[in-house]
């Protein structure tokens, strides 16, 4: 399924079935930024951080949802080479593909974040600097994510591994629903 050159092709009831795909996926990917801070706030621990004072509420829930959209956007690089690249195979042969697919993407992320702060030239001067990108958001939530020994194990060992199972069953449940829809609008 060629995926952007044939969206805006054929007649209307083509085009909506072309559109179908990406409105779709949407609250798909909604729902995988919610689980993504559930799972974040639990493998982090974040609410001891909050007892211990480490954070406000207010900042733990925006840091949370920052790294929840991080790696939301992510997860949606794999979903989507996953669309583009949909053939006539099982459901459950996409679902077992995106998950291992998400699983190398953050682990590229987490391997990007880590060698930027290894092979970097002189200390860092604050937060903003722990992200190889130049947004300054994402230095902050990587300084909170992956600082010390302990954040870059979590995300390995916790994170990766949860956030790639819920990957995949989420991308089998998303095509599942969309052959679904597609099969009930030619009936």
């Amino acid at each position: 399924m060629e995926l952007v050159p044939s969206l805006l092709s054929g007649a209307p009831e083509a085009r909506t079935r072309n559109f179908l795909p990406i409105v779709a996926l949407l609250p798909v990917l909604g729902l995988y930024w919610l689980i993504s801070g559930i799972v974040l706030w639990w493998a982090y621990e974040i609410t001891h951080d909050i007892e211990r004072g480490h954070y406000q509420h207010h900042q733990a829930l925006v840091l949370v949802a920052e790294m929840g959209l991080i790696l939301t956007v992510l997860t949606s690089v794999a979903w989507l080479f996953r669309l583009r690249r949909r053939r006539n195979i099982p459901r459950w042969r996409i679902g077992w593909r995106a998950a291992w697919q998400t699983a190398l993407v953050l682990i590229a992320y987490l391997s990007i974040v880590i060698a930027h702060l290894e092979f970097r030239i002189g200390p860092l001067k604050d937060d903003s600097e722990f992200s190889p990108l130049p947004a300054h958001f994402m230095g902050q939530v990587h300084a909170d994510f992956f600082s010390g020994l302990e954040g870059p194990l979590t995300f390995f060992f916790i994170v990766v591994p949860v956030m790639a199972c819920v990957s995949g069953v989420l991308c089998y449940l998303y095509f599942l629903a969309i052959e679904a829809l597609r099969n009930l609008k030619t009936v």
